[in-house]
């Protein structure tokens, strides 16, 4: 299968340099924030569309070679109950793209709240999501 590059709009890509400039985010690269982003969105409720001036990012290769593409298809499936967005890669990337618009400023927030705490923070959100999802 073969996926299309993924988009940011520039004022979210802006807050991706930013969080790329701040421990503990500097050896991450863009996909691994895109993915971040994705669950934050996706932990919020709402996916909000990509508007204005977009840019690819993320190229294909980036993506086939990584477990962020599961993690993308696993957001359609979840949105909707069904394997049947997987059919189209548009579908689950579209989706998985205006997830990530919600989570990155929501992941910024979190961040310059309290960045001595973040580690902590997602640490716990990650066992909360293990016992929801993984133990269930």
């Amino acid at each position: 299968m073969s996926i299309r590059r993924i988009y940011f709009n520039d004022e979210d890509y802006k807050i991706l340099q930013n969080l790329k400039s701040q421990q503990p985010f500097k050896k991450l690269t863009n996909l691994d924030i895109f993915s971040l982003s994705l669950v934050y969105g996706q932990k919020a409720g709402f996916r909000t569309p990509l508007h204005g001036h977009k840019s690819s990012r993320i190229n294909e290769k980036t993506i086939e070679r990584s477990n962020a593409k599961y993690l993308m298809m696993a957001a359609a499936v979840d949105e909707y109950g069904s394997l049947n967005f997987l059919s189209d890669e548009n579908d689950f990337i579209q989706i998985s793209e205006e997830y990530a618009k919600t989570g990155i400023s929501l992941l910024e927030k979190d961040y310059m709240e309290n960045p001595n705490k973040f580690i902590e923070k997602l640490e716990l959100e990650a066992l909360e999501y293990y016992d929801k999802y993984i133990e269930e």
